[in-house]
């Protein structure tokens, strides 16, 4: 559903929470997410790297 998770998860791109979110997002079968978390937390860091992750797939 996410395209590019699977091998960012296997080449370590996410570490700590940042690794749990992303096999919940492999999981996933809806196509949708809800993150939240506290200023700082590293929402958009994430939320970035998923998009850049899918970005190169269409490449």
């Amino acid at each position: 559903m996410f395209p590019g998770i699977q091998d960012a998860i296997v080449n370590s791109v996410f570490t700590g929470q940042h690794e749990q979110a992303a096999h919940s997002l492999d999981a996933t079968n809806m196509g949708k997410v809800f993150m939240a978390g506290g200023p700082g937390s590293g929402k958009s860091t994430f939320a970035t790297r998923v998009v850049r992750l899918a970005a190169e797939q269409r490449e």
